[in-house]
């Protein structure tokens, strides 16, 4: 068994949702409203990566990149119900929300939902520009912004029964063997990201005195061994769809 396959298991939402929360939290306290804007751009920078790879795994397979065949293609799966919701309406759009979010949850254990909420208010948009520009993804109210829910309206999206939405996603549940990535990947998506956008707007030295601050953190909270695991992770290409 390689490393590897020994930690990722042990990577999942809290993790994830953690990290973001430490770089955003380090970018403010150290650059102000310059680091805010960074964080900003990292965000939208994880969410459009993202979603290209899924536009990529999409075409690759000859569908196009319709609103349905986003929810089939997702990189992310909840196998351990950290997060719960419910249809609220089929058609003409397909509405869902969120009663219970891992990212909400683990940002209020650690302390982290002031930094943390800032990934609410960009990441599912820019997932689905990042998919398809043309595509469109109404938001109207999270929990993290002190909503009841993480309200979704799928524009373009809808289901003409139960029964199709079941066999839609039957699909992804087929696919994800090849679509689905665990939250090490997307820890280390995230840190690449980031690192990346910080660089870009403030500079490398900057860069560098946020992201190891961040992963200080991160180590405390977390342990040695699962700091390595991330930083190992997060020297790859995440532009390209494996």
């Amino acid at each position: 068994m390689t490393c590897r396959e020994k930690i990722a298991p042990m990577f999942y939402i809290e993790e994830h949702a953690v990290l973001y929360a430490l770089l955003v939290r380090a970018a403010r306290t150290l650059y102000g409203q310059q680091g805010t804007a960074a964080s900003i751009s990292g965000t939208k920078l994880y969410a459009t990566q993202r979603g290209n790879r899924m536009a990529d795994r999409t075409l690759a397979d000859g569908r196009e990149c319709t609103p349905l065949n986003y929810m089939i293609y997702s990189e992310w799966q909840d196998s351990k119900s950290w997060s719960e919701g419910k249809t609220i309406s089929l058609s003409p759009v397909h509405h869902t929300q969120t009663l219970r979010c891992g990212w909400y949850d683990s940002w209020r254990k650690h302390d982290l939902l002031e930094d943390g909420k800032l990934y609410c208010e960009y990441v599912d948009a820019y997932l689905v520009k990042g998919y398809n520009p043309n595509n469109q993804l109404e938001l109207r109210e999270t929990l993290s912004h002190e909503g009841n829910c993480c309200d979704f309206y799928w524009i373009g999206r809808s289901f003409s029964s139960e029964q199709e939405l079941r066999q839609a996603m039957e699909l992804a549940a087929q696919l994800s063997p090849k679509t689905v990535k665990d939250f090490l990947y997307h820890s280390g998506h995230l840190l690449s990201a980031m690192s990346q956008a910080y660089t870009d707007c403030l500079g490398e030295e900057a860069a560098q005195t946020i992201t190891n601050q961040a992963l200080e953190e991160f180590k405390k909270r977390f342990g040695k061994e699962k700091w390595e695991a991330l930083l190992l992770e997060s020297n790859q290409d995440f532009t390209k769809a494996d």
